[in-house]
């Protein structure tokens, strides 16, 4: 009897530091989020992506772990999904549980709601011992981490997870975070990845089939695995005509200057006469060799590419762009993603007019975008000359109306719309339940209702 109470006093003594928040109201799909998806169970009962959180930014004290996750409905198997950290003793000994001080599967199928977006909390102190590593030396069960790792995966069971957020604080201050929104492309050396083991049984040449990034602010490469559909034939060129801006040019003084003449847009692709049809342009130092330039269609409008004729002349030492990157607003302001197409992506055209030597790298950027404003970006490296032929906007030309020879119909008029009573639901009503289970840690569960 004596022993069963000295476990039960030492179980509330370790939980008691514990904290989990759930919040039980629905998240919005994140506009970024990675995913890892499995269709059978890990050879090796656990599989996942982890992330390391350097062990020199955490003070001996409590942390909170936080992650905004996801965990499909179809999830198969005895055990579970799971986000969780593992505070090692030794980075190089990442997985193997020798040097493991503490460790907590905090975000799982089984404190959410699978098939919906929920913020799991948990705090603990990463010091303090709930994993007895032969390998740790404790002092007063505590041990210094090295470095956390953060895993996002399965054990013993396979479908998806999707994480959006994943963070570490400490007195109220966030000291490390990562959203996805700007990727990151996961690669061995990468500094949000132990060096050991980054992926458990897991290949990085897997992105795609078993895991993914959706990233609304990265760049877009074009890639070589995944060719680009053709464009359809009844295109129609939206920039044919309409005005733009140069940035960052240090003007060449001759007559293939601008000169107010719109040879950006004037629908020639190649030269008829190269003193007028060809755009000069010279990108500055300070600039890095980027010269930007702003097509302004006039209105919003819906489009399918964008096209950038550069120029290519071998005798007058005319490099073409290393890269051309393109990207798109409604305001002037706001940007959405920007794509990049390097020079080896570029298909070489000869132009109209053109002679022996002259090429014309055509740049593309194909997507479904919505816009007024489209920037297109020529680069080079340092500063130096860069020409340019031409820059399109297509989009598919709205098929001809065929007129009919027989009547129209007379029309009847529409039934007025009935008013339509909004419906509201409960004014933020809010559920506080608090278990205080002392032999169980103090867990505290907080649930929102709508």
């Amino acid at each position: 009897m004596k022993k069963l109470l000295a476990m039960l006093i030492a179980l509330a003594l370790v939980f008691t530091a514990l904290t989990v928040l759930v919040s039980a109201e629905d998240e919005d799909e994140p506009d970024s989020y990675l995913w890892f998806k499995l269709t059978e169970a890990p050879v090796d009962q656990q599989q996942d992506i982890a992330f390391k959180v350097p062990g020199e930014i955490l003070k001996d004290a409590d942390a909170t772990f936080t992650a905004l996750v996801w965990f499909s409905e179809e999830l198969e198997g005895s055990g579970h999904g799971y986000v969780n950290f593992y505070a090692y003793a030794s980075e190089e000994q990442h997985r193997n549980f020798d040097y493991l001080i503490s460790w907590a599967d905090f975000a799982t199928t089984n404190n959410t709601t699978r098939g919906e977006w929920k913020e799991v909390s948990y705090t603990y102190n990463p010091y303090n011992k709930n994993y007895n590593g032969a390998q740790v030396e404790f002092v007063n069960d505590k041990a210094t981490p090295e470095f956390i790792s953060m895993g996002v995966g399965f054990w013993n069971s396979y479908g998806e997870v999707r994480v959006a957020r994943l963070s570490v604080a400490q007195e109220g201050e966030v000291i490390w975070s990562i959203d996805f929104a700007d990727g990151p492309k996961l690669e061995e050396g990468s500094e949000l990845l132990p060096e050991v083991k980054p992926l458990l049984n897991t290949s990085f040449d897997d992105e795609g089939t078993i895991w993914g990034v959706v990233a609304p602010n990265a760049v877009i490469e074009v890639s070589d695995d995944e060719p680009a559909e053709p464009l359809p034939e009844n295109l129609e060129n939206l920039a044919e005509g309409k005005s733009y801006t140069v940035a960052d040019n240090n003007p060449r003084g001759d007559g293939y200057d601008d000169n107010e003449t719109g040879k950006l847009t004037d629908g020639i692709v190649g030269i008829v006469n190269s003193a007028t049809d060809l755009l000069g342009l010279r990108a500055t130092e300070e600039a890095g060799g980027v010269l930007t330039t702003v097509v302004d269609l006039g209105e919003v409008k819906d489009f399918i590419a964008i096209r950038a004729y550069a120029v290519h002349y071998d005798s007058w030492g005319i490099p073409a762009p290393v890269k051309v990157t393109f990207a798109v607003s409604e305001d002037g302001e706001t940007y959405g993603d920007a794509i990049e197409v390097p020079a080896d992506k570029a298909e070489i055209l000869a132009g109209e007019g053109a002679g022996e030597g002259w090429e014309f790298p055509a740049y593309l950027a194909q997507g479904e975008f919505t816009g007024r404003y489209v920037k297109v970006c020529f680069c080079r490296e340092g500063a130096g000359h860069v020409w340019v032929s031409e820059v399109q906007v297509l989009a598919e030309a709205a098929a001809p109306v065929e007129e009919s020879s027989e009547p129209a119909e007379e029309s009847t008029p529409a039934e007025e719309s009935k008013p339509v009573t909004p419906t509201t639901g409960d004014a933020g009503i809010i559920a506080l339940a608090v278990v205080s289970v002392i032999a169980l840690g103090g867990a505290v569960i907080v649930k929102k209702v709508k």
